[in-house]
């Protein structure tokens, strides 16, 4: 059984070269830009040129070019009305080819946290990209990674089963959390992280102790790998709490599976909320509200979910491409990564009407984008290219 949508729609954007403003930089370089409809195997294909210091497009390819700065260019499809913009990096950490599972930022902009598939997790930065701290430990991919709202601890989870927390001042390992049966393969924090939830290829959902660096309970439990999760304070959530735990009172959980299944639970008493089937493998979710979901599948669509009337599925589909990332940046605004390096920010809206505007972040050349995350107007993204590149949004 596969969850019926409400609304479908398939969103059509345009693409550009990847290196567009160092090309587009010099006299007479041009890129090409072309326009993309999913599931469509021809495009439309233009090209943009530098003459005299001035952006130019063929008139016969039908584009146009609305709005363009230094660091961004807005391009018009005139024959159908799709508009496109382009943000291009403000700054490229290279990170030597090391390829990145995932980042975060340190709650006062300071610092970045990244791991890799080496095992290795390490503290760098944010202005300079120089390393901080290292630390060693995991034996095989260290999947994800996050900072405690502190700023100076660090959780980090790795397809080695295990789950860890770093000191970011002497780079010390002060717990080891076993018990997962296969790989992890994300994790949230609750509050201020007294608790927190791992999800794993095991398809278990498992709720930790930090202070006691033990596992207390399963949130969650399915027969297919866990791909995704997310924690939400909720007016669905139970005003209850167990005793040693702290801040699940009146929060809700959210994990997706590859058997395409979303699960949304009450955390303090894991009752049911929803659990819906989609028929495609789901990658990632994220809270839209305290009341909705979004998730994006394997297949390139998103999901978005309101969890007051199941049957309220609304699905855009702009990519053909596995959605490997997805997060809130504003109010109805997400963005998501594909593994094909496509990095696009979308208004959940636009799939109820015909405005389809849409922003692209230039940068990876066709790798992976294996993670993004905001901090305040500033957009960090990393990928299989070992580069972590921070875009300027507003």
């Amino acid at each position: 059984i596969t969850t019926k949508m409400a609304e479908e729609r398939s969103i059509s954007h345009l693409d550009i070269q990847p290196n567009w403003k160092a090309v587009l930089q010099d006299e007479g370089g041009k890129v090409w830009v072309s326009l993309r409809t999913p599931g469509n195997q021809r495009s439309v294909h233009g090209s943009i040129s530098n003459q005299n210091h001035s952006f130019r497009v063929q008139e016969e390819d039908g584009f146009e070019i609305l709005h363009r700065d230094q660091d961004s260019v807005k391009v018009l499809h005139n024959r159908t009305g799709i508009c496109t913009s382009f943000l291009s990096p403000q700054r490229t950490i290279d990170l030597h080819h090391k390829k990145i599972c995932d980042i975060d930022v340190s709650p006062s902009g300071e610092l970045g946290l990244a791991s890799s598939v080496d095992g290795s997790v390490w503290v760098w930065d944010a202005t300079t990209g120089d390393t901080r701290r290292s630390f060693e430990g995991h034996a095989l991919d260290a999947t994800c990674c996050k900072f405690f709202p502190s700023g100076v601890v660090v959780l980090s989870g790795g397809a080695d089963f295990q789950l860890k927390i770093w000191s970011t001042r002497d780079g010390s390992c002060s717990r080891v959390f076993t018990g997962h049966k296969r790989g992890i393969t994300d994790m949230c924090l609750i509050d201020k992280g007294r608790n927190f939830i791992s999800v794993s290829d095991d398809g278990t959902a498992r709720l930790w102790d930090c202070g006691g660096g033990r596992y207390l309970r399963n949130v969650a439990d399915q027969d297919s790998p866990l791909t995704s999760c997310a924690v939400m304070e909720s007016c669905l959530g139970q005003t209850r709490e167990r005793a040693d735990e702290y801040g699940t009172s009146g929060k809700i959980f959210c994990s997706t599976s590859e058997s395409g299944v979303v699960s949304v639970r009450d955390v303090a008493t894991g009752l049911e909320i929803l659990q819906n089937p989609f028929g495609t493998s789901l990658s990632c979710c994220c809270f839209s509200s305290d009341t909705s979901l979004v998730c994006g599948s394997a297949g390139g669509e998103l999901f978005e979910v309101d969890l007051r009337n199941h049957r309220n599925v609304v699905k855009s589909m702009l990519t053909s491409s596995e959605i490997s990332n997805l997060q809130m940046i504003t109010d109805r605004k997400c963005i998501f990564t594909t593994v094909e390096g496509d990095c696009i920010i979308y208004h959940l809206d636009h799939c109820k009407s015909e405005d389809c505007d849409v922003t692209k972040l230039s940068g990876p050349e066709y790798d992976r984008v294996t993670a993004v995350v905001k901090h305040g107007q500033s957009l960090w993204t990393a990928g299989r290219d070992g580069c972590i590149r921070m875009y300027n949004f507003e």
